[in-house]
């Protein structure tokens, strides 16, 4: 049984980091921090000015958000556009989010000039991210696929093969190992295009749907949608008419599956932990058609 959840892709800082230029005489000191919110990055950069209460200037720049909602930046009494934008630009230019930096100067006794404070600025921040640890944080999904304790050491092989993290994995009568895997194996589109049945109901004003789905290779055949309350269920029962497993299951309101890699009887229920729409699926994990007949009770 696997579930899964998607989570963000974007660069950013993951151990901020410290670094120092020197320009004509005037020390430019970087520091940067992963930051998740604005109060976040706002109490970051007051740290940095307590520290470095004596310099001239701390000027700063951050952005929050992985569509950089949130960007601001200030030239802490430098000439108007010389600091906190040519650093914020920096910043925008690696498209690195969820980061704030700060620069303190210490002035050297000579003028830089317009053109100079921009080269500075700009300059230090860029030493401080190379400083930095930065990341890149790829589209994934969480995904928890439980199985019998004799399948433990296939399912960490074939995690080890593919390159797949283990983030956790739990032990009761049954192991549940949590993968993170690329979002790109998740095709939206087939599930798009799967074919939908609305079979007739058992009895008119039953809750048990029967189901005899011909369903083409590498495709899903699905339900119609059915809202389910939280701390319900649904059972799916059917028989798949091949010798090889393919997935049977549901999918949640926010997108996520849950399914069983089952072959021939298959029978699973499935707890619903949120209101919404819900639906049955079988996937076809063969390039030949299959059919799966059976039932589930909504």
């Amino acid at each position: 049984m696997a579930e899964i959840n998607k989570v963000n892709n974007y660069k950013t800082v993951y151990r901020g980091g410290t670094a120092e230029i020197v320009e004509k005489k005037s020390r430019f000191i970087a520091h940067s921090a992963h930051v998740e919110s604005e109060e976040e990055a706002l109490a970051f950069i007051e740290q940095i000015k307590k520290q470095y209460w004596d310099a001239r200037h701390n000027c700063h720049a951050f952005s929050v958000g992985v569509t950089n909602e949130t960007a601001r930046c200030s030239d802490d009494g430098e000439p108007s556009g010389t600091a906190g934008r040519p650093m914020l630009d920096v910043i925008l230019g690696e498209d690195i989010y969820n980061v704030a930096v700060v620069v303190t100067r210490y002035f050297g006794g000579v003028l830089l000039g317009t053109g100079g404070l921009v080269r500075a600025y700009s300059g230090a921040v860029q030493e401080g991210l190379r400083a930095s640890t930065v990341i890149e944080k790829h589209h994934g999904i969480s995904m928890a696929v439980s199985a019998d304790y004799t399948m433990v050491g296939k399912l960490q092989y074939i995690a080890a093969e593919n390159g797949l993290p283990i983030l956790d994995t739990e032990y009761t009568d049954r192991v549940m190992m949590h993968l993170l895997i690329p979002a790109d194996q998740v095709d939206e589109e087939k599930w798009d295009n799967a074919i939908v049945y609305d079979d007739a109901l058992l009895e008119p004003l039953s809750i048990q749907r029967n189901f005899d789905w011909k369903i083409p290779g590498n495709n899903f055949a699905r339900s119609i949608g059915f809202i389910k309350k939280a701390g319900s269920t649904i059972v799916v029962s059917c028989y798949v008419y091949d010798d090889r497993y393919h997935h049977v299951g549901i999918r949640r309101p926010d997108g996520s599956m849950l399914y069983v890699n089952g072959m021939h009887q298959v029978t699973k229920t499935f707890n619903c932990e949120t209101t919404g729409t819900y639906y049955v699926y079988v996937e076809n994990m063969r390039s030949k058609q299959i059919r799966a007949a059976g039932y589930f009770i909504r």
